[in-house]
């Protein structure tokens, strides 16, 4: 398991998110990568996380994006500052997370709480996915 105890903090210090971060990050995972540390895309985003090489040295500019612990770090804390310029609207960070955080700026901007209508269908399909497998973990897993 790609998220086990060595490899995942049992807490974040860094994405703000809470208790419920691991399952979350977890979704992030599979549906960024499949859980392959060695995965790349097309446009250069590394690791399980695919993290873009900018966003890792601005981020976590003493890690490897193809080490799974500095990689999950560094998504965390990207994800952490999504999440806290969405106001903790978890969607609207899995969007910026996914699409970039300009973009969902400038259709929010432009659109109002009405941009996710504007959103790529791949970045809705990505929200999608992951928040219904957090939220089945959740009903797995109940606190």
């Amino acid at each position: 398991d790609v998220c086990s105890s060595d490899l995942f903090p049992s807490h974040d210090t860094r994405s703000g998110y809470g208790a419920r971060s691991r399952d979350l990050v977890k979704a992030i995972i599979n549906q960024e990568s499949k859980g392959d540390p060695n995965a790349v895309s097309p446009v250069g985003a590394k690791g399980l996380m695919q993290i873009m090489p900018e966003t890792m040295a601005e981020v976590y500019p003493e890690g490897n994006p193809m080490n799974p612990y500095h990689n999950i770090m560094a998504g965390v804390t990207h994800f952490g500052t999504q999440l806290q310029i969405a106001n903790g609207k978890v969607s609207e960070a899995l969007a910026s997370y996914n699409y970039g955080e300009g973009a969902v700026a400038s259709l929010k901007k432009k659109y109002g709480e009405d941009y996710t209508d504007f959103l790529p269908a791949e970045t809705k399909t990505y929200v999608t996915n992951i928040l219904t497998e957090d939220l089945q973990k959740q009903k797995e897993n109940p606190p």
